[in-house]
């Protein structure tokens, strides 16, 4: 079930609730609660469910009243993948958006396999949202996920990343990923113009609680990345190219005190 309240003008304090609404179905750790409101209908969607491995899905009911009763879909799940073998996995969270042309799409979190693993973690998926005759929605015809899709009639702007960047700004550029809030004092882009300099911590770390550590997100499964390196190691420091995928598991190549 849901909690919803009701806010005032300003959104600044609860005037009214919580109440719990239950949307019925079957579920398994909802999380995410969405509401919007089409044709008279409040539909309460974007709860997704059954964690966050197999069997993730996300469940769509709708109501006249804002606090219910609320009606199951008949189509539910509104968005699942029922193929095991199909390369999009995971899939859930979706928002609705409707474009100034009419159209109604699904925005949502998937993860993409290869070899029964998804190392680039939770991606962005984008699908074409159908209305039924009977006011349901349907994604790609409730088959779940597409695995290829058309694009919104829309003006687009590609955001191209840098594949190279030789740190000439004064600031670290978009593709560019902190794992942690860094220090202030942490790193410089002025010190040496042309170079980003990371200062060592004052007691060695390891990988799992270094605060230095700057990332990219991997896009593709196949790529080649290389980092050019002038480095002092004092006992304990270590610095080199890391292919991170949380604190307790990734690979490095670092150069350190011992060579």
């Amino acid at each position: 079930a849901t909690k919803i309240s009701k806010l005032n003008a300003d959104c600044t304090k609860v005037v009214d609730g919580p109440h719990w609404i239950d949307y019925g179905g079957e579920k398994r750790a909802p999380e995410g609660p969405h509401l919007f409101k089409k044709d008279g209908w409040y539909y309460h969607t974007m709860a997704a469910s059954g964690g966050i491995y197999d069997g993730h899905h996300q469940l769509i009911a709708r109501s006249k009243n804002v606090l219910g009763p609320y009606e199951a879909s008949p189509h539910n799940p509104f968005i699942a993948q029922m193929d095991p073998k199909a390369s999009i996995q995971h899939q859930g969270h979706a928002k609705l958006v409707k474009t100034q042309n009419g159209e109604w799409w699904a925005l949502y979190l998937c993860q993409r396999r290869l070899h029964g693993f998804s190392t680039l973690g939770r991606e962005t998926g984008l699908d074409r949202v159908d209305w039924q005759a009977d006011g349901w929605p349907l994604i790609n015809g409730g088959k779940g996920p597409s695995e290829t899709s058309t694009s919104p009639a829309l003006p687009f702007t590609p955001q191209e990343n840098l594949r190279s960047d030789e740190f000439s700004a004064e600031k670290t550029s978009l593709p560019w990923q902190w794992v942690r809030n860094p220090s202030p004092e942490a790193f410089s882009l002025t010190e040496r113009p042309g170079f980003l300099r990371l200062h060592g911590a004052t007691t060695p770390v390891n990988a799992e609680h270094a605060r230095h550590i700057l990332l990219q997100r991997e896009v593709s499964h196949r790529y080649t990345a290389t980092t050019r390196l002038e480095f002092k190691p004092r006992p304990g420091d270590e610095a080199g190219l890391l292919c991170y995928y949380d604190s307790s598991c990734h690979i490095k190549f670092a150069l350190t005190d011992k060579n």
